[in-house]
């Protein structure tokens, strides 16, 4: 009898065992489970993040290369030519070679920022954030063609980083202002705000050269031209989604060749 209960008793004593290991080895293996997928998960990050680094580095470098070579080039060719033959074209092409370069190395110096800057998150006045924006291009190629219309009320105020949102914007006006139908006469680009419970969101509409089905999904690629024709680094609108993406949004597009696009950014309430 007493051996008969304290083999019960072992064989009870056995089973909770094995049952505790067996608990220990299922969440032994969720762990793994769970610590195997981050790394996974981690690998295709740093893998995108490697390719897009070596991308960044060889189309900027060339951008760059080819900008100081076409300069040294007319500068050679206007020290050969007469001083008073062909001098001012010749200036006006290194000129436009210059700021050709100053807009490649000011998209870098946007990159790098928002890469690498912690998110400073402060209210901000949005009205007189876009204000500032288009006071600031007026003067830019192109602007006087333009009539950038600021439909927000004056006291929009939201919290967010200043520094990127007028990244953001001042790209978005920018482009307005490069892609503008030149077969209009009534040339427009507006910022509208609208307020959700959970989100707050911004539309910047233009009625410019707009952009064609097949390019849509492509444009905020890294360094993404939609034609040879395409002015800028290729790189701003790609910056402009990073940064949005920074600071917790998400940026759409609609958008009719020949009629003009409509660019949704939507934000988090913070």
């Amino acid at each position: 009898m007493v051996l008969y209960a304290l083999k019960t008793w072992l064989i009870n004593e056995l089973t909770k065992i094995h049952s505790e290991l067996k608990k220990a080895n299922n969440t032994l293996e969720q762990r793994v489970e769970r610590r195997t997928k981050e790394l996974k998960e981690s690998n295709i990050k740093l893998s995108k993040t490697v390719m897009e680094l070596d991308r960044f580095v060889y189309s900027s470098s060339h951008d760059l290369s080819a900008t100081l070579k076409s300069v040294l080039g007319l500068v050679n060719i206007a020290k050969l030519e007469d001083k008073d033959h062909n001098l001012l074209v010749y200036l006006n092409y290194i000129e436009d070679s210059i700021k050709k370069q100053e807009v490649v190395i000011e998209s870098l110096i946007q990159y790098s920022r928002n890469a690498r800057q912690i998110i400073n998150t402060k209210p901000l006045n949005l009205y007189e954030l876009i204000n500032q924006i288009i006071k600031e291009l007026r003067y830019a190629p192109g602007a006087k063609c333009v009539n950038m219309i600021n439909n927000l009320a004056k006291g929009v105020t939201i919290n967010s980083d200043k520094q990127r949102m007028n990244m953001i914007l001042n790209n978005l006006l920018s482009n307005a202002i490069k892609y503008r139908n030149g077969n209009k006469n009534d040339c427009f680009v507006k910022v509208d705000f609208t307020e959700h419970e959970n989100s707050w969101q911004l539309i910047v509409e233009d009625n410019g050269q707009g952009i064609a089905d097949d390019q849509q999904e492509k444009i905020f690629d890294m360094f993404h031209r939609a034609n040879e024709e395409a002015i800028g680094s290729g790189l701003g609108l790609f910056i402009v989604k990073e940064a949005v993406e920074r600071l917790g949004g998400n940026i759409s597009v609609k958008s009719s060749l020949g009629q003009g696009s409509i660019i949704e950014l939507k934000f988090p309430i913070l």
